[in-house]
């Protein structure tokens, strides 16, 4: 059985440079795997990492400056902006990203 970790909406940006922002407690997770873990999104597998990026886009308390977390594979570019995604994580550590639709509507 899979782990939910999160439903996360594709960014704008995510098709143009392969990067899905993920929680702090995801990130985590998922950096628990090692610096590079097996990624499916869709049926089609890659590797992927998990990226933190320094930010000063003011948004946190006092303008002090804080991180983004992201999934980093270039297998993120096939993803449609906007659209909201379920990311897994099942028993032999295979990160797995499909469409929230997709698993609500059924086959």
């Amino acid at each position: 059985m899979n782990a939910l970790l999160e439903i996360r909406a594709a960014s704008r940006k995510t098709p143009i440079d392969g990067r899905l922002e993920v929680s702090d407690a995801t990130a985590e997770r998922l950096s628990r795997l090692g610096e590079h873990f097996p990624l499916i999104v869709g049926h089609a597998l890659d590797g992927g990492t998990v990226q933190r990026m320094a930010c000063t886009c003011n948004k946190s308390p006092a303008g002090g400056g804080h991180a983004h977390n992201f999934i980093v594979a270039e297998i993120l570019k096939t993803m449609t902006p906007e659209d909201l995604y379920m990311i897994e994580l099942d028993a032999d550590g295979v990160v797995r990203v499909t469409s929230a639709h997709d698993a609500a509507t059924g086959p």
